[in-house]
């Protein structure tokens, strides 16, 4: 009966890392896909300012709202960026956290590698 409660806590605990893994996985690709798409922006306001830019040289007050949305655009990213660096470091920390129980013989511990979700 040992064995059994053992195994079921052992099923247990590697359903919740492969259910936590797959969340981070999740809100790691979606940031990912955000950051894309805030870049995307960016690279489209820049071109707005470039146009406006070589359509009235001198009109510097033109450009002001122009510059304030690159740089919005740019600390989002920075912001999305700094999110999914702390999500990176705090996997890090999970996984090493995640070792078989001392009490159970390390033949009959069930090993499952985190995936890599660094790319």
């Amino acid at each position: 009966m040992g064995t059994t409660n053992e195994l079921g806590n052992s099923v247990r605990r590697l359903f919740n890392f492969a259910l936590q893994k797959g969340e981070l996985g999740a809100r790691v690709a979606r940031l990912r896909l955000e950051i894309v798409s805030l870049q995307r922006n960016k690279e489209a306001a820049f071109a707005r300012l470039g146009r406006s830019y070589h359509a009235n040289p001198g009109d510097t007050l033109a450009l002001e709202p122009l510059l304030r949305d690159v740089d919005r655009i740019a600390q989002e990213i920075r912001d999305r960026e700094s999110v999914l660096a702390q999500l990176m470091q705090q996997n890090k920390v999970e996984v090493s956290a995640l070792e078989a129980p001392k009490d159970v013989e390390p033949s009959k511990a069930i090993v499952l590698e985190p995936p890599d979700v660094t790319r």
